[in-house]
């Protein structure tokens, strides 16, 4: 599977009915312990499509101190979201909405536009409803 060809690429909300890969799990002798070719290939497609996000996010990064034109490589961020129930799935839920694109309030006052340069995004128990875009 292509970056250009995985759905998955171009938007941290993860899209229905997308044919899984042909190996899900991942197996490997102690001595290498490299990602599934498909993993990796998600990887760098999520990689590519966040270089955008976070321009958006930081626009050039001037008002933060920084040269986004400087950077080589951006971070790698990944978002994990804790669920021990209805409360604190609720609570997951508003932190991500804070930093969503989306909320036009969260984009005010600069919180607004960080979920979009999440790699990953996991959660457990009932956030990962949500997380997963169920």
């Amino acid at each position: 599977m292509s970056a250009t060809s995985n759905p998955w690429a171009s938007s941290y909300v993860p899209q229905t009915n997308v044919q899984c890969p042909p190996q899900l799990v991942r197996t490997f002798p102690a001595t290498n312990q490299t990602l599934n070719p498909d993993e990796a290939n998600f990887v760098n497609g999520r990689v590519q499509a966040v270089s955008q996000a976070w321009m958006d996010w930081l626009g050039d990064g001037s008002s933060v101190g920084y040269d986004m034109a400087s950077f080589s490589k951006l971070p790698r961020v990944g978002m994990a979201m804790s669920s021990g129930g209805f409360r604190s799935t609720l609570f997951s839920m508003g932190v991500l909405n804070a930093f969503d694109s989306g909320n036009s309030t969260s984009k005010a006052i600069g919180t607004g536009g960080f979920a979009q340069t999440s790699v990953f995004m996991s959660g457990s128990s009932g956030v990962s409803e949500f997380s997963h875009g169920n």
